[in-house]
């Protein structure tokens, strides 16, 4: 599993490397989901919004065919906060965790935004990441009771990325 997710790591990092952007200015934000993919495809629904704009995606938007569990990478307005809301939700509607994080809108900046459903915390051994929220969940969304919702999020440049 660690593995794996370093090297998903990896491969996201390169690719948002060989992003060609003529505008040095522009603002991306880029979603994934990692650890119990499964549970979070059916039951996720993550909410992008800043000024005047927003984006919705449930667990069935998120994959590209080159990288399964991230969605495309959305330009945003060049200023402001993004919010990022999230909402688990099981086929009954009984069943509901939701949070949200704020992000700062950075100028030539590709955010990424990973929902990791886990009973380990990505962040300890993650390159290029920033921050990290837990969110306790139902026992409906769990494989084990030790598992959260982690939101871990990091950035690089377009321009200019680092290659980790």
């Amino acid at each position: 599993m660690k593995t794996k997710y370093y090297l998903t790591l990896l491969v996201v990092s390169f690719f948002m490397g060989c992003s060609i952007n003529e505008n040095d200015n522009s603002s991306e934000v880029q979603v994934s989901i990692q650890g119990n993919t499964e549970t979070l495809r059916k039951v996720i629904k993550v909410e992008l919004s800043t000024n005047g704009w927003n984006k919705t995606l449930t667990g069935s938007d998120i994959g590209t065919p080159n990288l399964p569990n991230y969605s495309q990478s959305f330009v945003t307005p060049k200023s402001g906060n993004i919010k990022v809301k999230f909402t688990l939700l099981d086929s009954t509607g009984l069943h509901s965790n939701s949070g949200n994080i704020s992000l700062s809108v950075k100028s030539d900046w590709r955010w990424s935004v990973d929902f990791v459903l886990s009973n380990r915390n990505p962040f300890n051994s993650c390159f290029g990441c920033i921050g990290y929220s837990s969110f306790k969940v139902d026992s409906v969304f769990q494989k084990s009771n030790e598992d959260s919702l982690f939101v871990v999020w990091g950035g690089n440049s377009i321009k200019s990325p680092v290659i980790y």
